[in-house]
């Protein structure tokens, strides 16, 4: 089962206009609630579970199709043809015109038991699953085209999934990608925020950055992103977000 977080269409007024991001169950949980919050910002993100979705990672094909078949048309007109030829030395009167037609209208009639071809075509896809686990699946189509190895597969449908970096998202590219892209949008907009509502910086402390040098990446620091409160991570991962060390 997968759902839609309309968290960030409730504080927004302007939701309809952000754009859709998928993520897997497993990258989404990791993060923590102050990053799954400011990522909600711009972002209305649909959750899917790791077993529903995956990577295609081979597929077999097999030709279903089955040929067209005339037999009622020709049963239709041996039967005609028998019967005018019975009925003809019987009345001693025969004529290869109507002898024709005879048969062509027996043909015709016939032709009612006349089976079409058909186009079908058997596809086995083996999908590698987000939680690691590899299926197989089994796809019936009139089309002989089918996906191709590497594309990332929504289930149960097999359906190529609307954005491709959905099989290989992870927090770290959340973070990365997202979550600092998220507070550089908004760092651009605080200008315009703090002068419609008469807040104005002190001049040199705008962006105050201790000197964090001789800090390891493990060392606890206090980390603040964009407007949201600071607070105790590591320096690594608040350097990887683009983050404010703020002085403890």
């Amino acid at each position: 089962m997968r759902w839609v977080l309309f968290i960030a269409a409730l504080l927004s007024s302007n939701a309809q206009a952000m754009a859709m991001l998928g993520v897997s169950e497993s990258a989404w949980s990791v993060l923590e609630p102050q990053e799954r919050a400011e990522i909600q910002r711009t972002y209305l993100i649909e959750v899917f579970r790791n077993d529903s979705f995956g990577l295609l990672i081979d597929n077999q094909g097999v030709d279903r199709s089955t040929p067209g078949s005339v037999g009622g048309t020709v049963l239709g007109s041996a039967i005609a043809d028998a019967a005018y030829i019975d009925r003809a030395f019987s009345g001693g009167s025969y004529s290869a015109k109507t002898h024709l037609g005879v048969a062509l209208l027996g043909g015709l009639i016939g032709s009612a038991l006349n089976k079409p071809a058909q186009q079908r075509y058997q596809f086995r896809y083996t999908i590698r699953l987000q939680n690691g686990n590899i299926i197989n699946r089994d796809v019936y189509s009139t089309e002989p085209f089918r996906h191709t190895a590497g594309l990332c597969i929504i289930l149960p449908d097999i359906t190529v999934a609307p954005s491709q970096e959905l099989c290989t998202l992870t927090p770290e590219t959340l973070r990365s990608r997202y979550l600092a892209q998220t507070a550089v949008q908004h760092e651009k907009l605080m200008p315009s925020y703090q002068a419609a509502n008469g807040v104005k910086q002190p001049v040199g402390l705008e962006n105050p950055q201790p000197d964090v040098t001789q800090r390891s990446d493990e060392s606890t620091v206090s980390c603040k992103l964009g407007s949201l409160a600071p607070v105790q991570t590591t320096l690594k991962k608040c350097n990887s977000i683009n983050g404010k060390i703020i002085h403890e």
